[in-house]
């Protein structure tokens, strides 16, 4: 898969002429996929019209309004899948601190869906570890983090992960599913958001608040009997 990532935090080091020659550079190339990674918010100037109207094209996008999967992309003549990755702003990372105005909120409701990326989509971390995926910190997590691909087979690492009751919950139920797991342990305590902007979002804070990390220790066997 070839990928480039371009939108108004990625413009002051990468001229966006340079992201249209890649895109061009990349056609019949044999490549399964090749995607530009962009994300946005309200007042974003770098968008999913304007990619497509310096492009030329107009690019499928794999995200719909409302910020969930459009069906599935399929292959151009030549077998490889071209797609933009339109996704919205998300407070993760070094983008924790990114103000309410700069996101697009959606229905909350609309985030009470599985994670079908989790260890489908593992990630390898800067530190050598099999990690879930690339949509939070996951390394050094109890959770997402299963060790190092340096002291142990890959194989083994995924089974572990795969037998994960937490993974398997991110999975089947997702993580809104275990934010008001944890919140009917908490009593009029709060320690999650008002309102978020993606599931990632949510899974970031489930995983890494130590109180909540603590109670989903605390009642593994309850979650697991509802998967």
């Amino acid at each position: 898969m070839s990928l480039s990532s371009v939108d108004d935090y990625h413009d002051p080091d990468i001229d966006f002429s340079r992201v249209v020659n890649a895109w061009r550079a990349s056609k019949n190339k044999g490549f399964e996929s090749v995607v530009i990674a962009n994300c946005f918010g309200p007042e974003s100037r770098i968008t999913t019209e304007f990619i497509r109207g310096h492009l030329q094209e107009e690019l499928p996008a794999f995200w719909d309004d409302q910020g969930l999967p459009n069906s599935i992309v399929e292959s151009s003549a030549d077998g490889t899948r071209y797609l933009l990755s339109n996704s919205r702003l998300q407070r993760l990372g070094r983008g924790a601190d990114i103000p309410d105005d700069a996101l697009l909120f959606p229905e909350q409701e609309q985030l009470n869906q599985p994670c079908p990326w989790a260890v489908k989509s593992a990630a390898l971390s800067a530190g050598s570890h099999l990690v879930a995926c690339c949509g939070t910190e996951a390394h050094g997590n109890e959770f997402l983090d299963f060790g190092d691909v340096r002291d142990t087979d890959i194989g083994v690492l995924l089974d572990q992960a795969n037998r994960s009751v937490v993974v398997r919950a991110i999975n089947k139920l997702g993580p809104y599913f275990l934010m008001h797991f944890v919140r009917s342990y908490l009593g009029e305590e709060r320690i999650f958001k008002d309102r978020y902007a993606s599931v990632c979002e949510i899974c970031e804070d489930v995983v890494h608040n130590a109180q909540s990390r603590e109670i989903i220790k605390k009642y593994l066997p309850e979650i697991s009997l509802i998967l």
